[in-house]
């Protein structure tokens, strides 16, 4: 009788598990199908879906950097020339669904290697996505747009080396003089900014 009871026991603890374990799998399944939707639309809500999936909040790259960016240049996505506006949303799509592979396929990622992978992620997909960054950024209305979606505090703050490098890279994408104007501008449109933040508190 003792040993029947016990493997009733075991029978419904397995049977939990597995109830459990199942839901825990369609959860998972229905996250990825529902980061896969935004993604496809390239809808900013999508790193609102893979910070659920693997939580690295604010300072993490898909709150800290992915949302907050994809929801500043909506602002100022009425301000790019058509060409920009497709390239913009090419971009969006490009980033979202290798952020979203690399997300499904790495075995071992962290907070730190999901920031790493997207940053290395930026200069190939602006460049081939849409019209691309060399064709758009000739135009002084895209620049003009490109200045006001970027922040200060990611040129000067804790990520700012990655931030000038993939700028960097980027723009020598596009070859030589085209590329060191562009960088220098927004260098300069920057350095202009620390300069007169400093000297307030002269």
């Amino acid at each position: 009788m003792t040993h029947t009871c016990l493997s009733v026991r075991v029978v419904l603890h397995i049977s939990v598990l597995t109830t459990l374990l199942s839901a825990v799998a369609i959860s998972q399944a229905s996250s990825s199908i529902e980061c896969l939707d935004l993604a496809e639309r390239g809808e900013c809500d999508f790193y609102k879906c893979l910070e659920k999936t693997h939580r690295c909040g604010h300072t993490g790259y898909a709150l800290g950097y992915g949302f907050r960016y994809c929801d500043r240049f909506t602002v100022h996505f009425h301000r790019l020339t058509s060409e920009g506006q497709r390239w913009m949303s090419a971009v969006r799509k490009c980033l979202m669904k290798e952020l979203l592979e690399y997300y499904m396929t790495a075995a071992d990622k962290t907070c730190g290697t999901i920031k790493t992978f997207a940053f290395l992620s930026h200069p190939p997909c602006y460049v081939k996505s849409g019209p691309g960054f060399c064709s758009i950024i000739t135009d002084p209305r895209n620049y003009d747009a490109l200045y006001r979606g970027y922040q200060l505090k990611d040129f000067v703050g804790d990520d700012w080396k990655v931030v000038w490098r993939q700028v960097q890279q980027t723009a020598f994408r596009c070859g030589g003089q085209m590329a060191q104007g562009f960088v220098d501008t927004l260098h300069g449109y920057y350095a202009s900014a620390v300069q007169g933040w400093y000297s307030m508190f002269a």
